[in-house]
């Protein structure tokens, strides 16, 4: 069974692995010279570590018997997505919709209601897990990452957290008796 709980100090480096063999899957047939490059991958891992040394408190980790299997965080309390992970052999077993629920729960509970998130444009996979969740395209853009220190084809996603009440009528935000 699979547990979400919020990170510890000392797993930096292991969410650091799984972060950086994560966005090599996910980039495989989108990019292949930054998969191949050592320095991209270096600067990737680099990136990686030093989000999870200093916002560990922000990051929800997915752990099955013991082993951390994946991890995403809101960077801030901004409902903006700003890391989802999940370690390949683990993918599309369900980790990925608990921490989303982890994360949602978390970014209402700081007083949003909406969430956001982006991915490469070619991340058909992210993609496909987005929309399952509820999430529609809200941009496209190409954005520079200064973490990666290059520019990114990017889709923006967003969905509302709160379910807009149905009047008897079928009109969103009605409310029913004389509206």
């Amino acid at each position: 069974m699979t547990t979400i709980r919020v990170a510890r100090e000392d797993e930096a480096s292991l969410l650091a692995d799984i972060g950086l063999a994560a966005w090599e899957s996910a980039i495989v047939g989108v990019d292949a010279a930054t998969a191949d490059s050592v320095s991209m991958q270096e600067i990737a891992h680099f990136a990686f570590l030093g989000f999870a040394r200093t916002r560990w408190y922000r990051i929800h980790v997915a752990e099955a018997e013991g082993m951390v299997i994946g991890w995403a965080a809101c960077e801030r309390p901004d409902g903006t997505i700003t890391d989802f992970w999940i370690r390949p052999d683990f993918q599309r077993q369900g980790v990925g919709t608990r921490l989303m629920d982890a994360l949602e729960a978390e970014i209402l509970s700081e007083g949003t209601d909406v969430a956001e998130a982006a991915t490469h444009v070619d991340n058909a996979a992210a993609l496909g897990f987005f929309a399952k969740r509820g999430f529609r395209v809200a941009w496209l853009s190409t954005r520079y990452a200064a973490r990666l220190d290059r520019d990114v084809e990017q889709i923006g996603l967003r969905k509302s957290l709160i379910i807009a009440d149905e009047g008897e009528d079928g009109v969103y935000g009605a409310s029913g008796a004389g509206a």
